[in-house]
């Protein structure tokens, strides 16, 4: 998976007898060791060893851990000491007790002031004690300067800077990275008698490193030792970083701790001299203007140029720019530029047909060198311009940014289909949903599962998604076009489907339904030119399941308002090993005694376990939070006296009863039937979570249970007013994952956002999304009919149309 770019120095020992002269010498042997040397010499590792920066609150003295080979008797080792000044550098003795093997030798340098560079070499050159003619290192150098620092704070009393990573992140393919390019706040802090000189304190971290790596995927074990890194930037123009330790060792077959350096003079010779810049608070590196170190050797590293330090109180410049083509009315159709706010102005011009990067590229290149003739400059103020006067076809319009100094940051382009006016591009799509037993023999019936088809021409994209028809209430049309293209991950038909739509068509099978339950088909499709939404509607027959035989998942879960979750309950559940709820009890929730937080308000949730807890001697009684409509927790494990005891919320296996560690985390949502409440499926690691698990073990990690334990899924709440009070109900089917579960065990996108914080945050993302089904093919192979199917050649256009072209949009890139 490792993929290194350039090897480009390499460390090498060149053994060169014979060939310094070609005039023979007669050789002299030197004297042999002494018999009874000591054997005494330097350890490999010297924590002290090399440039040192010194706090001036450090202790003016610094240890060399030192060993002997012979143990015997006790010794006191003369010590060559050679500062790069008189008076300042002073070795203890250096004494070995008798049988020591290992000993420490103290320097001390009280003289030493704060600002000035200091060298020393320690040596052992007595024959008695040190073997000339050894294997071991008998000497050790180090250098250090006394620096005081203080803390960049900005104008505003900001007090952190953000790193970006584009070293970690040059070093395997792109395919092994969750997040490429990460950022993340640091502490930054300057030398108070050098302007310039920055020390970035926790640059890289395990949990930093881990949020960037698929470790999982490619055998990496991170650890980090946390240094700081250190920035030269006195002169803002040559900004360039010493060869230093980063402390990240990626383990696995990558071990090895990386160090890295600017590739200038200052560092290596031969080096290109790719400088850093500082300017406006923000230092930048060019692209190939950082080596690392690994194993003796270095590599090209910062190959898209993104390693980045932005000072306390600062932002980096914003030089984005993104297109959008509208919609293409009587021949006119707008490109809105989207521009970053450091883009002073932007040239454009057009091309006929789809352009590839390559093209896209040598186009941009030719507007920036000025040998395009058909440019043309964005007004100063304006966002947008209409084209028009063209034939019918596919163009480019290709555009480059430049900052107030004339430098040309970047470019985009955007490919849209031009419709001349009088000529006519409508979308030709025809869909349908059909109710019937046709797949009855295979289980799937008019009760439990919709046909569908799609026929079009010339379609270049669609999007497809289910809705329980009741959940669009208020939605317009607009709306829906949001919500699919939002989910375009999972809604996005793929080429062979496109491909079927436009010969011979496309059917597939929609399955798991509820009876009598009514389904909107929702397709958005373009052919390049323009867009349209079609939507079709279906109802499933039989009669509505009881809300107590339902599996509910996310599209059935709403928020739901505090008051509302104030009462007691009837508590069903699945009884593990059953399939059919059972009413376990009753689950009382009410305010919490805890006081609220800025952003939390506690709830109490009594009754989870059932009589179980009672016989079992447990408290019951857990504190969940309530945010934005959810009533969650996220503790996963409780200790009783005199026991182990673990309660894991979402944490016990559909086939087992063995807990799970980890930061799951239990949802109670409405369910749209007035006076029930439900927890949604989810799934975590390939182990479906389906509700709560309590067991009682003799020992920490959880092996030896004492045979006493509880365990339920697919847990209900049910209003005691509406509760008809049956004994059981048998579970419909299976069903997809709830959506705030889900993400929650996708890991977080970043490590900055505390695990409640990131709850809170999926809560807002989802709370005012709309609710829809996916397709499946159920594992049978759907075909067309036969018979004839209506089909409308001039669809009616709906009141929001969005273009097709509008899909097609480019990420910006640095040139």
């Amino acid at each position: 998976m490792k993929t290194f770019r350039y090897l480009i120095y390499s460390t090498f020992i060149l053994l060169a007898a014979g060939m310094a002269s070609c005039t023979q010498e007669e050789f002299k042997p030197g004297e042999p060791d002494l018999e009874n040397c000591y054997g005494v010499y330097f350890d490999d590792v010297q924590q002290n060893a090399g440039s040192l920066m010194l706090d001036p609150s450090d202790p003016r003295s610094l240890t060399f851990s030192v060993s002997r080979l012979k143990e015997d008797g006790e010794i006191e080792v003369p010590v060559v000491v050679e500062g790069s000044e008189e008076g300042i550098f002073e070795a203890e003795p250096l004494i070995f007790e008798d049988g020591q093997r290992t000993a420490v030798l103290t320097v001390n340098f009280d003289k030493a002031e704060s600002s000035k560079n200091y060298s020393c070499r320690l040596s052992l050159e007595d024959p008695q004690y040190a073997l000339v003619y050894g294997q071991n290192s008998l000497s050790v150098d180090f250098s250090f300067v006394i620096i005081e620092w203080e803390l960049v704070t900005g104008a505003g009393g900001e007090q952190t800077g953000m790193w970006r990573d584009d070293i970690i992140s040059s070093y395997f393919i792109p395919a092994a990275y969750n997040q490429q390019y990460a950022e993340h706040e640091v502490t930054v802090y300057k030398r108070k008698d050098i302007e310039g000189y920055y020390r970035v304190d926790n640059a890289y971290t395990k949990e930093y490193v881990e949020s960037m790596l698929n470790v999982a995927l490619i055998g990496a074990t991170p650890s980090c030792s946390n240094p700081s890194l250190v920035i030269n930037a006195t002169d803002p123009e040559k900004v360039w970083i010493d060869l230093q330790s980063i402390g990240v060792d990626l383990g696995g077959s990558y071990s090895g701790v990386l160090s890295i350096c600017s590739n200038v003079e200052e560092v290596i010779s031969n080096a290109d001299n790719l400088y850093g810049t500082l300017e406006n608070g923000v230092i930048e590196f060019p692209a190939n203007g950082i080596l690392f170190e690994q194993g003796g050797s270095l590599y090209l590293a910062n190959t898209a140029g993104k390693t980045r330090l932005i000072l306390p109180g600062y932002e980096a410049p914003d030089y984005s720019l993104s297109l959008q083509a509208g919609a293409c009315t009587d021949g006119s159709l707008p490109v809105t530029f989207v521009k970053g706010t450091d883009v002073a102005s932007v040239k454009y011009a057009m091309y006929t047909g789809r352009l590839d990067d390559g093209q896209v590229y040598t186009y941009a290149d030719n507007i920036i060198r000025g040998e395009e003739s058909n440019v043309k400059t964005l007004g100063a103020g304006e966002s947008s311009v209409t084209v028009s006067g063209m034939e019918t076809g596919f163009y480019t319009l290709v555009a480059v940014a430049y900052d107030a100094k004339g430098n040309d940051c970047g470019y985009t382009s955007v490919s849209f289909g031009y419709v001349a006016q009088g000529d006519d591009m409508s979308v030709q799509i025809d869909a349908g949903m059909i109710v019937s037993d046709k797949y009855a023999p295979q289980g799937f019936t008019s009760e439990n599962s919709i046909e569908y088809y799609i026929y079009g021409e010339d379609i270049e994209n669609a999007y497809l998604a289910f809705y329980e028809t009741s959940s669009l209430s208020g939605a317009s049309d607009m709306d829906l076009v949001s919500d699919i293209l939002s989910k375009a991950e999972n809604t996005m038909l793929g080429s062979a489907e496109i491909a079927k739509i436009n010969n011979e068509g496309y059917v597939d099978i929609l399955t798991g339904l509820d009876p009598a339950t009514s389904y909107t088909m929702v397709l958005y499709a373009d052919n390049g030119y323009e867009s349209t939404l079609v939507k079709e509607e279906a109802t499933t027959l039989g009669a509505p399941l009881n809300p107590l035989e339902k599996i509910y998942t996310d599209s059935d879960i709403y928020m739901v308002d505090k008051s509302d979750l104030i009462s007691t309950w009837d508590y069903y559940a699945v009884p593990l090993g059953a399939d059919a709820r059972a009413k376990i009890g009753q689950v009382t929730i009410s305010e919490s005694p805890e006081e609220d937080g800025p952003e939390d308000d506690w709830m109490t949730v009594e009754g989870l376990l059932g009589p179980a807890a009672e016989e079992m001697g447990v408290n019951d009684s857990f504190t969940f939070s309530y945010y934005g409509g959810v009533l969650y927790t996220m503790t996963d494990v409780q200790n009783i006296d005199g026991y182990y005891g673990q309660l894991l919320y979402l944490g016990v296996n559909a086939q087992g009863t063995a807990p799970y560690s980890g930061d799951y985390l239990m949802v109670l949502g409405a369910t749209g039937t007035d006076g029930y409440l439900a927890l949604a499926r989810t799934t975590n690691s390939g182990i479906q979570f389906v509700g709560i698990y309590y067991g009682i073990y003799a020992d920490t990690e959880g092996q030896m249970p004492t045979g006493d334990y509880v365990a339920y899924t697919d847990i209900m709440l049910v209003d005691q007013s509406v509760d008809t009070g049956a004994g059981t109900a048998a579970l419909s089917g299976m069903s997809a994952i709830d959506k705030i579960s889900l993400e929650w065990s996708k890991g977080p996108a970043n490590y900055v956002e505390t695990p409640d914080g990131r709850m809170k945050s999926l809560i807002d993302r989802y709370s005012g999304s709309l609710r829809h089904v996916n397709a499946s093919l159920a594992g049978i192979e759907a075909k067309v009919d036969s018979r004839s199917v209506a089909f409308d050649a001039s669809p009616a256009i709906p009141e929001q149309n969005v273009s097709g072209p509008f899909l097609n949009m480019k990420e910006f890139r640095a040139r």
